[in-house]
C-alpha cells in the first residue's frame, strides 16, 4: 500500500531530507551564538518562547510580555519561518481541504504570540507522554471537538549521540477522553538532520531522552490549527 504524501486526522508523517543540512547548519550556527536569550525548559531551554513551557512554569505573562522581541530574533533566521510554514502543504483539514493558506496567530489574536521557536537538549531523560492540547486553550470548544484539526510539526536540527528521537501513539484523543495507550498503536520515529516530522497534535507523544558529551539536539517546532474565519487557513505558532 502506498504510503500517503499527506496527513491526516490521527495520522503522522516523515518527510526525509526536507531542508538540506546546510541550511540547518545555518540556523543552529545562529541558535548557539544566541544563547543568552534561550529559556529554560523541559530538560534544556527552548530559543523562542514556548506557549505549553512557560503555562507548565507559571509564567504565562513572561510568554506575552516577551513574545515580540524574540519573535523579532527568530524572524532573522534566513528562510526559516517560510520553511517551517510551507510544511502546510501536507496537512488535510476537516473537508479534506489541501494546501490552505497560512496565518500566524499574532495575525488572528495580536503580538502576545510566539511564531515559531527551538527545542535545545545536551541529556535528558524520557519526556513526559502528553498530547499537544495546550495551544487550543484561546478556543477551548476546539479541544473536544471531534472535527478539529491541528497538528504539530518537528524539523532536527541537531541530533545527540544516541537517542532524542519520538515515542507516538497513533490513536486520537479529544481532550475530554481519558488517555488509553496499547502497544500495537505505539511507534517509534527516530531523527535525523533536516527530516520533518508532522502528526496530528491530538495523538499521545513522549520525547525519547538523549546522551550526548557535546552534540545538542535541537527540534525546530511549530503549531498548526485549522482555523474557518477570516477564511479557511492554517493559524501557526509556539
Amino acid at each position: 500500500m502506498k504510503k500517503s504524501l499527506f496527513v491526516s486526522s490521527g495520522k503522522y508523517l516523515q518527510i526525509k531530507n526536507f531542508v538540506k543540512p546546510e541550511l540547518c547548519q545555518k540556523w543552529q550556527k545562529r541558535i548557539l551564538s544566541d544563547r543568552k536569550y534561550w529559556s529554560p525548559g523541559f530538560s534544556g531551554w527552548t530559543y523562542g518562547l514556548a506557549w505549553y513551557v512557560l503555562i507548565e512554569h507559571g509564567n504565562l505573562h513572561l510568554y506575552h510580555h516577551q513574545a515580540k522581541s524574540l519573535n523579532q530574533r527568530i524572524q532573522k533566521l534566513p528562510q526559516y519561518l517560510e520553511v517551517m510554514k510551507s510544511a502546510s502543504r501536507y496537512l488535510v483539514g476537516p473537508q479534506g481541504q489541501r494546501d490552505l493558506p497560512v496565518r500566524s496567530r499574532v495575525q488572528n489574536l495580536g503580538p502576545y504570540w510566539s511564531l515559531s521557536g527551538f527545542h535545545i537538549n545536551l541529556n535528558a531523560g524520557d519526556g513526559e507522554i502528553h498530547a499537544d492540547y495546550e495551544g487550543l486553550s484561546p478556543y477551548p470548544e476546539m479541544l473536544f471537538h471531534s472535527k478539529t484539526r491541528a497538528y504539530s510539526a518537528v524539523l532536527s536540527l541537531s541530533v545527540p549521540d544516541q537517542g532524542g528521537g519520538l515515542f507516538l501513539w497513533e490513536k486520537r484523543h479529544r481532550a475530554d477522553q481519558p488517555m488509553k495507550l496499547s502497544k500495537k498503536d505505539k511507534r517509534y520515529l527516530s531523527y535525523e538532520v533536516g527530516d520533518l516530522t508532522l502528526f496530528d497534535s491530538f495523538l499521545y507523544h513522549q520525547v525519547e531522552g538523549s546522551k550526548s558529551k557535546k552534540n545538542f539536539r535541537i527540534t525546530a517546532v511549530m503549531h498548526f490549527l485549522y482555523r474557518e474565519k477570516p477564511y479557511p487557513h492554517w493559524e501557526y505558532w509556539f
